[in-house]
Parts: C-alpha cells; structure tokens; sequence
C-alpha cells in the first residue's frame, strides 16, 4: 500500500527549500548534522530561527548565537 504525502508535507518541504537557499545550504539537504562544519551548523540555526518568522532577529555576533 502507498501512502501519499499531505499537501501540509507539500508545503512544508517547499519551505525548508527555501530556508535552505537563503542560508546556501540547499545541497546539503540530506546530510547528517555530524557531517556539517562549524559554519554550517550556525547556517542551520539561523534557518531554523527564520522559520518560526519572527519580527526581530537579534544577533550577538555576526554569526554567533541568536536571540528571538
């Protein structure tokens, strides 16, 4: 039996594609955190806090930690 994707899934991976190009991660789509270099760990963190759209995004160093 094949199970079909919800349009929610649909939309949703629409929109991590996104996050993922504006952090120029998009390649790296399939990997394993533990794959990924220091810098691209801050990348994903920075996507991940842009997909809860906040209002402000407040960054302590340029690519430090971010604060909502």
């Amino acid at each position: 039996m094949k199970v079909k994707k919800s349009l929610w899934t649909d939309v949703k991976d629409h929109e991590i594609e996104q996050l993922l190009d504006l952090v120029e991660l998009t390649e790296k789509r399939r990997c394993k955190i533990f794959e990924s270099s220091g810098g691209q760990k801050l990348r994903v963190a920075i996507a991940r806090k842009l997909d809860k759209k906040p209002n402000v995004l407040i960054f302590v160093e340029p690519t430090g930690s971010a604060i909502e």
